[in-house]
């Protein structure tokens, strides 16, 4: 622990916070040495809690790797990447291992119905709980973690400039959507389930996610944008656009499923309302893919566009505005507004907890609204002065997410649509 907390004595600069970064990934997931690791032969420490792999921590670890190798420039960081992303398949894409959860005991269970070793996501991925699905905290899949992991495959996709890790988001997506989304009898817009049976056929938790579809909107089109920007230097090069095989026509890629997500975005998003630190942030990180560059207000209300959008800006492109992500963001920001003032950031740390502050943390440094609505109270102090309330108590609490979580908020990095991909730079 004090190893650990000297990396965060300081966070006022962003090298300070680079460090702090740097150190909360090596606690969680294990020392990596240059001379004797490679990402064939080095693994990722399981978490304490599980003795295994949960899928919306190691989302944000993934991410965070890329972040650090772009920010480093050391590359073993990819391969740890790459790392983690193989033990998540080769845990979560299998069955359960009995009573033990030990990383070693699900890696030889066999792969979820319809994966395979070369598709290791067509079968969804577990959550990665504790109890078995049967229990009310059980185990089973989360449309919100599975999306949060096809945003971390996309993202390497553009940090190694290879398309089989956004592949392997697009199957992952195809395969959970006609799970996860329904039709009442009677037809018309479709809903979703919050929370499905690890074999896929039937519904844990009936009720709907507050943000599954703009999550799944948002998803969608970052992985129809790198297929189309994959096929086009395939068509320019005459090359195949990475070890992945065939980069999918536009045509080809989740279609069906933006559609669905897109009627569900219209009718719900005029009703989006919450008091959650976590889901707050979130909705700022999902609404600002959404959101034009320069975030005018006068900019609100242009048409979702079918088949631009959302993800364009991965390198810098700009993007329409939508109206439903100004709309969610000012409420976001609002709301946020409204905890502070009313004291919820000023409660002891025993009535808070941290990595749901963390998400609040990281949606507001990404997401221009945070900086440029006129009641928005949300600068550097705030998040400052939230890093440093957390800083010495990041793993009172677990010893896994809230320390991955701390390390995303303190470097945005690749969570960030404006962040440049050295790779993609190099491609230009």
């Amino acid at each position: 622990m004090a190893r650990l907390t000297s990396f965060l004595k300081s966070l006022t600069t962003p090298e300070d916070r680079l460090s702090g970064a740097e150190g909360l990934m090596t606690y969680v997931y294990g020392p990596y040495d240059p001379q004797k690791h490679t990402k064939e032969n080095w693994q990722p420490g399981p978490y304490r809690e599980n003795k295994s792999r949960y899928l919306w921590t190691d989302a944000f670890g993934v991410v965070n790797f890329i972040s650090l190798a772009e920010l480093t420039g050391k590359p073993h960081y990819l391969d740890q990447a790459d790392a983690l992303i193989k033990n998540v398949h080769n845990i979560l894409g299998r069955q359960r291992g009995g009573s033990s959860l030990g990383v070693g005991a699900s890696s030889h269970q066999p792969r979820l119905l319809g994966a395979s070793d070369d598709h290791p996501t067509k079968g969804g991925l577990r959550i990665g709980k504790v109890h078995p699905e049967e229990h009310p905290d059980g185990d089973g899949q989360y449309y919100h973690y599975i999306t949060r992991w096809a945003f971390a495959l996309n993202r390497m996709s553009l940090a190694r400039n290879d398309a089989k890790y956004n592949n392997w988001a697009v199957e992952l997506l195809k395969a959970v959507h006609p799970h996860f989304v329904y039709r009442t009898s009677g037809g018309g817009v479709p809903k979703m389930y919050w929370k499905i049976s690890i074999d896929m056929k039937r519904p844990m938790v009936p009720s709907e996610g507050n943000l599954d579809p703009f999550d799944g909107l948002i998803t969608v089109r970052l992985l129809q944008n790198t297929a189309a920007a994959f096929r086009g230097r395939k068509n320019k090069e005459g090359g195949v656009g990475g070890e992945g095989g065939r980069v999918e026509e536009k045509e080809d890629v989740l279609v069906k499923e933006e559609e669905d997500f897109l009627s569900m975005v219209e009718i719900k998003y005029r009703r989006y309302h919450s008091s959650d630190p976590l889901d707050l942030g979130e909705a700022l990180w999902l609404t600002h893919w959404a959101l034009a560059s320069d975030s005018s207000p006068s900019k609100s209300g242009v048409t979702m566009p079918s088949s631009t959008g959302a993800g364009e800006a991965a390198q810098g492109e700009k993007v329409k505005e939508e109206a439903w992500a100004r709309f969610i963001a000012t409420q976001s920001i609002q709301s946020l507004d409204k905890l502070w003032r009313d004291g919820y950031f000023s409660e002891p740390a025993g009535y808070r907890l941290a990595f749901r502050e963390f998400g609040t943390t990281l949606g507001v440094q990404v997401n221009p609204v945070a900086a440029t609505t006129s009641t928005s109270q949300w600068k550097k102090e705030r998040i400052d002065a939230l890093h440093t309330f957390w800083a010495s108590r990041v793993i009172e609490r677990d010893m896994d997410i809230t320390p991955v979580m701390m390390a995303s908020s303190l470097v945005p990095g690749a969570w960030d649509k404006n962040f440049k991909f050295k790779k993609g730079e190099e491609e230009e």
